[in-house]
């Protein structure tokens, strides 16, 4: 099963090191594949510099994209990270 939604950057920096290491151990066990799209470019949200080289400053709009057992969890998952700002509880 295939998961998709789209998410905004809302942190002031942008996704720097720490949001993408987040995003990178959320997802690190699915048992499928995960990335994440901007504009012309995809990358493997199970790797923090694949997910470095997105460049996304404050306001991108980021599609979040799962394929396998449980994606849709996996993803609004992310979206919830992204929702908090990264900050865990």
């Amino acid at each position: 099963m295939t998961s998709q939604r789209e998410v905004i950057v809302n942190l002031e920096s942008g996704l720097h090191m720490v949001p993408c290491s987040r995003i990178a151990e959320h997802v690190r066990d699915f048992e499928g594949s995960v990335c994440i799209m901007v504009e012309d470019r995809t990358v493997d949200a199970k790797s923090i510099f694949d997910l470095l080289t997105l460049r996304a400053p404050m306001g991108t709009v980021l599609t979040i994209e799962a394929n396998g057992p449980n994606s849709a969890d996996l993803v609004n998952g992310l979206v919830t990270l992204f929702e908090r700002n990264f900050e865990t509880e």
